[in-house]
């Protein structure tokens, strides 16, 4: 007497997207036994094949008792500001040199496509940052091998100030004697660089 075969279904493949750690493309059951590759960490540029071998006393619901393929593959990640790391400049006192900021991708992240730092200051995009003022720091990610391009990535911490600078006291001045037909005399030895306010506070 020959027991009759269990049916299963045949397993499927997972809709998965890239996170930088393990992924299962295919679970495990009752019935069959994984092969080939049905795990992987890297993105599915290349498709990924898992093969499903069935155990004595079971049965396919197709009928059929051979091994299975399973094709799948792990979709790219679009990526977001919490994938990076920002770091403001060090230096944000003014010296007429540009403040550069860095963002990172984070681990276990790989992968990603060139990352585009961008500035803007008072709600404009602009070049250079020299001035004294407020700065966003934004991002562009061209498309990589495990992420999707995007545009204009922020987050709320990605900001720097430039300070101004501390003005040093002028030297070398004087004053100049009164003329006859003013009454008042001039301070003497300034230059361009210098920066005067007749309010002594």
């Amino acid at each position: 007497v020959t027991a009759p075969l269990t049916d299963i279904a045949v397993p499927t493949a997972n809709s998965v997207t890239y996170d930088g750690t393990e992924q299962t493309g295919v679970n495990g059951g009752t019935g069959y036994t994984l092969g080939g590759t049905y795990e992987a960490i890297d993105v599915g540029a290349t498709d990924y094949a898992a093969t499903a071998t069935l155990n004595t006393g079971y049965k396919w619901t197709d009928g059929s008792t051979g091994i299975k393929t399973i094709n799948w593959n792990i979709d790219k990640r679009t990526p977001t500001a919490t994938d990076f790391t920002f770091a403001p400049p060090t230096n944000l006192t003014y010296d007429d040199n540009n403040k550069t900021a860095s963002v990172t991708l984070n681990s276990p992240f790989t992968n990603s496509g060139a990352i585009t730092v961008k500035y803007e200051k008072d709600g404009a995009s602009v070049i250079e940052t020299k001035d004294v003022g407020d700065y966003t720091v934004k991002i562009d990610v061209a498309a990589g091998g495990n992420f999707n391009a995007s545009s204009d990535l922020t987050a709320s911490a990605w900001k720097f100030s430039i300070a101004p600078a501390n003005q040093n006291a002028p030297t070398s001045l004087g004053v100049a004697a009164p003329t006859a037909s003013g009454g008042n005399g001039k301070i003497t030895g300034t230059t361009d660089k210098m920066e005067y306010n007749t309010d002594a506070t």
